[in-house]
């Protein structure tokens, strides 16, 4: 528009200035000329002065309608590569095509996508011809959407095939490309590429959902450890009078083998649900799994090969080396299952390591369990287990750490195995992940936090003394709601001397208390007890201000240890469920004031 008008301008005077030439140089050039001849040369001579000029500003107006035009181009070229370059930048794969699907254009990641190198390749194909091509009458359906007018926006969910072929979840947005007149003539759409957020959800989905489950199942494994001790506390009083060998003795003894084979499968529970008695202290990890391997070897057959690999130097680790040394025997154990003809299993320990550490391209996807956020990297050591075996479907590796789930015949496993595992590294405050795809074997990873500086560790609880059972002559205050558990614990502790007085709950028990000659030397109270906990009790007793003895009696592993009205409280915690003789040592511990 500014060079049109200049251009006018510029032709207007020159009209005005040629006109005003013609009538002021013809009498000029009369006035001057002497004769005919003269002023043919005159006339000569002003017509090659009036085409030079002519000429000049010709050239003048060309060279200067050339320097705009290459202006406008450069500057129309430069608005091009800042759009292409904003295009390029944004996260989003933008594309744009006609009514008849054809694409008009797009940025670098929708044409990396589509396996193009560059955006101008996209033009002229159709979704036949992209990865996604099994999508395309779904595609073309919302697509006619928005050039039929129905829809001015439209968003939805797709998961579309990539360039390598993996499945990637897409948000898509379209609408309307129009004409400057308005008129609809294709589909501007974009591709938001959502994957690790919908990777992030399953994982957050299936840890939620082993929580409700590990909750569920402590609630009811805490009332079956209680029936468990009166079992297995009776077996034990009337396996003591009956003859050695008598068909009653037997019978008992099969009792009591069966009871103790339930509570290891209550241990396997509660260790699912992070509420095993675990002891947390300084681990180092090479000794227990050095140490383990010869047993490992030996459990495996002749058809197996075993190869282990550890870091001569590694950071000690908040961990129990009994809990380590099952979670081993485990995976081995699967492992071992997922081999029915045999195979490599391999065992690596290293760190300080991270979960990122270690993955290689194309390899299968990580689950992983048991993490509420990013770890940071080099505040693990990680004891790794693979196999060769067959490997897994990804829909079945979010599924196995299910208490009770095994793709193992009736009667060959009790599907416990990895949800202990599982329960076990979140009371390790560490997590566990599974790498595995079909026919790729299966590579499980147990991160343990390497003990910080200031840590202070747990000392493991004695295991009961061997030999005779100690005995005492002092007073017991046993508080518990449940009557057939306080029953058996008062017949356990009276058989070896002392005098039991029972309660039935926190009030009865402060009542006792408060008598100027109660005599009480010990209080051992449960924990769950409706409207006042042991806790609770523990505290009022310290308000109190008396001389005596104070215990819990529970199955979860940090009941010891809390804060009632801002005091910090710390008590012994005999376990449940407990036998005769794991109660009887654990109150005399108690009252020595050697059980910590």
């Amino acid at each position: 528009m500014i060079l049109r008008n200049r251009a006018l301008g510029i032709a207007i005077i020159y009209a005005t200035l040629g006109c005003l030439w013609i009538v002021y140089s013809d009498s000029a050039v009369e006035a001057m000329a002497r004769d005919s001849s003269a002023l043919t040369q005159l006339q000569t001579w002003k017509g090659f002065v009036f085409v030079a000029a002519t000429a000049l500003l010709i050239y003048i107006l060309v060279r200067a309608a050339l320097r705009s035009e290459m202006k406008f181009a450069r500057s129309l070229r430069a608005a091009d590569e800042r759009l292409r370059l904003v295009l390029d930048t944004i996260p989003s794969r933008v594309l744009w095509k006609d009514r008849a699907g054809r694409y008009l254009g797009g940025n670098k990641r929708f044409a990396m996508d589509a396996g193009v190198q560059e955006p101008d390749q996209l033009v002229g194909l159709t979704d036949a011809a992209m990865p996604w091509h099994d999508q395309v009458d779904r595609i073309r359906e919302s697509d006619d959407q928005i050039l039929s007018g129905q829809r001015t926006s439209l968003e939805y969910e797709v998961t579309l095939r990539g360039p390598d072929g993996r499945p990637r979840y897409e948000v898509v947005t379209k609408v309307p490309l129009r004409e400057l007149n308005g008129a609809i003539s294709g589909v501007l759409a974009s591709y938001e590429d959502v994957t690790a957020r919908k990777v992030a959800e399953r994982q957050l989905r299936h840890s939620q959902k082993l929580q409700a489950i590990g909750e569920l199942t402590s609630g009811v494994t805490h009332d079956f450890k209680n029936v468990l001790s009166v079992i297995i506390a009776n077996a034990e009083l009337v396996a003591r009078t009956l003859p050695a060998e008598s068909e009653e003795s037997i019978a008992m003894s099969d009792l009591l083998t069966s009871s103790h084979n339930a509570v290891g499968m209550v241990r396997k529970l509660l260790g699912f649900s992070r509420q095993g008695d675990l002891m947390l202290g300084a681990l180092d990890l090479r000794p227990v799994v050095r140490d383990l391997a010869p047993m490992l070897s030996r459990l495996l057959a002749g058809e197996y090969r075993l190869d282990v690999a550890i870091d001569p130097e590694l950071p000690s680790v908040l961990a129990d080396p009994d809990a380590v040394e099952q979670m081993l025997l485990n995976l081995i154990s699967n492992a071992r299952d997922a081999m029915p003809d045999g195979g490599e299993i391999r065992i690596r320990v290293h760190g300080p390591t991270s979960i990122w550490e270690g993955e290689e391209p194309g390899a299968p996807p990580v689950h992983v369990l048991g993490l509420d956020e990013a770890p940071a990297p080099g505040h693990y050591v990680a004891i790794q287990v693979g196999d060769t075996g067959v490997g897994m479907e990804p829909e079945l590796a979010e599924r196995i750490f299910e208490p009770f789930f095994t793709t193992k015949p009736t009667g060959q496993g009790t599907g416990l195995g990895l949800s202990m595992v599982y329960g076990l590294m979140r009371q390790h405050k560490g997590f566990v992940t599974l790498r595995t795809a079909p026919g790729q074997g299966a590579l499980f990873s147990l991160y343990f936090p390497v003990l910080s500086a200031d840590a202070n560790a747990r000392q493991r609880r004695r295991r009961p003394a061997a030999g005779s059972l100690p005995r005492g002559t002092e007073t017991i205050l046993l508080v518990d709601d449940q009557d057939e558990l306080r029953r058996t614990g008062s017949r356990v502790l009276r058989r070896f001397g002392y005098t039991v007085i029972e309660a039935t709950n926190g009030a009865e028990a402060l009542a006792v208390l408060r008598r100027p000659d109660h005599g009480i030397a010990l209080v051992l109270t449960d924990y769950i007890m409706p409207a006042m906990n042991g806790m609770v009790l523990i505290a009022r007793i310290r308000e109190l201000g008396l001389p005596v003895k104070l215990a819990l009696s529970s199955g979860h592993v940090d009941v010891g240890d809390g804060e009632i009205g801002g005091e910090a409280l710390t008590v012994p915690v005999i376990g449940k469920p407990w036998t005769m003789e794991e109660l009887v040592i654990g109150v005399r511990e108690v009252l020595d004031g050697t059980r910590t």
